[in-house]
């Protein structure tokens, strides 16, 4: 029963020493595409354009505009 016990036991240490080292080759695995997210998230003006602000004033009053989002409504 202890040789039972002493071999679950080193298994049980070689799982975490496992679970350890594949959690870590991950979390350095995605630093490259988290880093290249983060930048892109960065790079881009988050502040609204005039053109943008311009566009959602006119499309809302432009006929053709309402009429087809009621007929995609309905």
């Amino acid at each position: 029963m202890d040789d039972l016990k002493m071999e679950m036991n080193a298994h049980m240490e070689l799982m975490a020493d496992l679970v350890q080292k594949v959690t870590a080759e991950l979390r350095t695995g995605f630093q490259p595409a988290y880093d290249n997210f983060i930048g892109f998230f960065h790079a881009i003006d988050w502040k609204p354009s005039r053109a943008m602000v311009n566009w959602l004033v006119v499309i809302p009053r432009c006929p053709a505009a309402s009429n087809f989002l009621i007929k995609k409504a309905y």
